[in-house]
């Protein structure tokens, strides 16, 4: 079996009476030691470092529903800046390469910035994208934004990619957004 942290498992400690305990797959940086074999299973010298434990078990839980592939189409806009150089300006004039009393000429030029969107699909987490700042995906229907500079270097790592888990460390590349795909 691979543990992932938040994994949990029942583990027997007495046959007469039945006794289990419940115990949990600790989060990074211990939940490699979730894996390691008998040395580090829950009750062992090294258990705890693996594993919290959660308390008694007793009884059992209804199952839950299995998870639903999202079907729909969930689409952003995808934002970016482009800048068109304008020559001849005014020298003088607001954003213009050349001073006042300068000739007018082609060497005085305005940088024009302008916002340009376009939507774009929503899509899974992939290794195989380079993420810039505002980029989305989604884990089921949640999306997720890929933060600014510098935190938005982080967001093609697999390490940094959305979990359900709201506090792992995909949020320090990632935020959750509030809006969700429509069914």
């Amino acid at each position: 079996t691979d543990y992932e942290a938040g994994d949990r498992v029942s583990y027997s400690v007495s046959d007469s009476p039945s006794r289990k305990l419940l115990y949990q797959c600790r989060e990074w940086p211990n939940v490699g030691y979730c894996n390691q074999g008998k040395g580090f299973e829950p009750t062992t010298l090294y258990g705890d470092q693996a594993w919290e434990n959660l308390g008694a078990c007793s009884g059992t839980i209804a199952p839950t529903g299995s998870p639903v592939q999202y079907e729909g189409r969930c689409q952003f806009d995808k934002c970016v800046v482009v800048e068109t150089v304008q020559t001849n300006c005014v020298p003088g004039s607001a954003g213009c390469s050349c001073l006042a009393g300068f000739p007018a000429g082609i060497n005085c030029k305005n940088i024009i910035r302008t916002n340009q969107c376009t939507p774009a699909d929503v899509d899974l987490w992939s290794n195989n994208v380079e993420y810039v700042e505002n980029d989305v995906v989604r884990l089921g229907a949640k999306k997720f934004k890929c933060r600014g500079w510098p935190d938005f270097l982080w967001c093609s790592s697999e390490a940094y990619r959305p979990t359900i888990d709201d506090d792992g460390i995909w949020t320090q590349a990632w935020t959750a957004m509030t809006d969700v795909c429509p069914p």
